[in-house]
């Protein structure tokens, strides 16, 4: 017997100028201190457990990592390695703040910093440990799991499995490969389910982890040099190397509409649940809309996907005052399509002359 979808009707209400943030709103911080620094700062990296590491470079062009014990104290930097022979774009840490990496200069060495115990170890690469013994271009760590990210000179991409030795698994290596030159960058989403990368190609390439299935992002004009991903991963941000920056949106299920009454454009946020109303004249943000009305769930594991609900579509008729939503509460990982809760609401602008 087909189950059928589950479906619902709303009527609600919704004020013709909501008051909510204004575009005029702005927001001021308090400076709570400053720390003076005898060098060049190159590199910032905030840790979980709200310290700071720092790389510093001095006249002479050696790096060095510091570390600040509290951003919320007035803490002096430790220094914690004087001469690291890398750069600071190699380094990545993770999720725990446990252990952090980076390959030397000529990407034949990574080495493993444990910061609980300030030990640093090296592993010389090899044929023995990476059977395609290419020079290493980029490293990341996996936030939450015991693997190591390699972009290599070749084009492919090496994810070293139980490096550490530090269970009774076997260290293993697997690759993927897109790349037809040299990776020069790669960045894991914070729940490392995706894997980004870029190069000389000028395409960002994002891979689903431990699958081979990757998606484009192409033509954006010139090497990718770095790249890196939003929290809820609905924006990414790369830097290339004609100096350009590009912001990549994930797409807008909904479309982008007219309301003419406010002179803005509606489409969906980067919060799954909200509609955002942007300013025809300016570009600036009108206010958020809490079309959904539910509490964010963070799901028990951090390497586990979130139910959540996002609105697929919407319209607005002609004389601007019915809005129709339609949304959809669903989970990546749900593959039965029929468990998905769709609902339809209606919405009546009032006016409040």
């Amino acid at each position: 017997m087909k189950k059928l979808n589950i479906c619902q009707f709303r009527i609600g209400t919704l004020m013709k100028y909501p008051p909510l943030i204004s575009s005029d709103s702005k927001i001021y911080g308090i400076l709570i201190h400053t720390i003076k620094l005898e060098m060049e700062l190159i590199q910032m990296y905030l840790m979980s457990n709200n310290s700071l590491y720092i790389f510093t470079k001095n006249n002479k062009n050696v790096y060095s990592l510091n570390r600040i014990e509290s951003i919320r104290h007035n803490c002096s930097p430790i220094i914690l390695f004087e001469k690291l022979p890398c750069l600071s774009t190699n380094i990545s840490f993770d999720n725990k703040g446990e252990f952090g990496i980076f390959i030397n200069a000529d990407g034949t060495i990574i080495y493993i910093l444990n910061i609980k115990t300030n030990q640093l170890k090296t592993y010389a690469i090899t044929k023995q440990n990476l059977s395609y013994h290419d020079k290493i271009i980029c490293s990341q760590i996996h936030p939450n799991e015991e693997c190591l990210a390699l972009g290599t000179q070749s084009g492919r991409i090496a994810l070293w499995y139980n490096f550490l030795n530090s269970t009774n698994k076997e260290s293993t290596v697997s690759y993927l490969h897109w790349h037809s030159l040299l990776v020069l960058c790669l960045s894991l989403s914070t729940d490392g389910s995706y894997l980004l990368s870029g190069g000389h190609e000028c395409v960002l390439v994002k891979w689903l982890f431990r699958k081979s299935e990757p998606t484009f992002q192409p033509r954006l004009g010139a090497p990718v040099i770095y790249v890196t991903s939003s929290n809820d991963q609905t924006f990414y941000a790369c830097t290339h190397s004609d100096n350009t920056l590009h912001l990549i949106g994930t797409s807008l299920p909904a479309g982008i509409h007219a309301f003419n009454c406010q002179q803005a454009l509606v489409m969906n946020s980067g919060k799954p649940d909200y509609l955002q109303f942007t300013s025809i004249d300016n570009g600036k943000l009108l206010y958020n809309l809490d079309i959904v009305g539910e509490n964010y769930v963070s799901p028990n594991e951090i390497a586990e996907q979130c139910i959540f609900t996002d609105i697929k579509r919407l319209t607005i008729d002609p004389t601007d005052t019915w809005l129709v939503t339609f949304e959809e509460c669903s989970s990546n990982t749900n593959s039965d399509d029929h468990q998905n809760e769709r609902k339809l609401r209606f919405w009546k602008f009032l006016s409040n002359e």
